[in-house]
């Protein structure tokens, strides 16, 4: 039987091990497996990018070598979940 179980969020599991949610979602049945994963991959690096930069779009762009508007583009693909978080543990207001 199909589940549709997503893969776990950044935040939800302590490091991210590609060949094991792959695996997983293999075993479950998944479909659309590439997406999930590119998703995981992105949640991953863009969380960790921005927890170095404390949080700071510039500097974070600057070290993904990606443009500041593709960053907030990914950032609003991921629903800003990282932004978010990261405000909050930060005592940041959204600006």
């Amino acid at each position: 039987m199909r589940t549709r179980h997503s893969p776990k969020s950044p935040a939800q599991q302590e490091s991210l091990d590609v060949a094991q949610l792959v695996g997983r979602l293999l075993r479950e049945g998944e479909s659309d497996i590439y997406r999930k994963i590119r998703l995981a991959v992105d949640r991953a690096v863009m969380q960790a990018v921005f927890r170095h930069a404390k949080g700071n779009q510039v500097r974070a762009s600057e070290m993904l070598g990606i443009s500041r508007t593709t960053l907030r583009a990914k950032l609003r693909s991921l629903r800003g979940t990282i932004e978010k978080q990261l405000w909050l543990e930060s005592g940041q207001s959204d600006s």
